[in-house]
């Protein structure tokens, strides 16, 4: 029962991840700039991650997963274990994500080519996700 209250919490904040990925710091210092939402606009596909609950981090738990963050507020999320949707709000230089289910994280986003990563808490959990952006310039043709 306790693994699937922390693989639920884990789920909704790689959710609200994708809500974070819309700040944007590239100086590094972050505290004065406001989240750049274009720059996170897309999707995104999790390479590497790490989630702290009750005093166990746990790696790698939202690896494979991807998080589609559209410029309305919105965004969707291949996992299901958790919300699926959601929405953020930007409040200066955090993302503030509401998951389908009600769950808040308040997560720093920074960019670094087409890597974005994410750093939040909410609901008892700290994270760190990487994303990397999906190529769509690369389309299949019709057979």
């Amino acid at each position: 029962m306790k693994k699937l209250k922390i693989w639920s919490i884990l789920l909704l904040m790689a959710m609200a991840l994708p809500m974070v990925v819309a700040c944007s710091s590239d100086s590094g210092d972050g505290d004065d700039s406001s989240v750049d939402v274009a720059k996170a606009v897309g999707s995104w596909f999790c390479i590497k991650s790490s989630d702290k609950v009750d005093g166990y981090t746990m790696d790698d738990l939202f690896v494979g997963q991807s998080v589609t963050i559209n410029a309305n507020g919105s965004y969707t999320s291949s996992s299901s274990s958790f919300g699926t949707s959601g929405s953020y709000q930007v409040s200066g230089n955090k993302i503030i994500v509401v998951t389908n289910s009600g769950r808040r994280f308040v997560i720093s986003v920074s960019f670094s080519g087409n890597k974005m990563t994410w750093k939040g808490s909410g609901e008892g959990v700290t994270f760190t996700y990487v994303f990397e952006k999906e190529d769509t310039s690369f389309v299949t043709p019709p057979y």
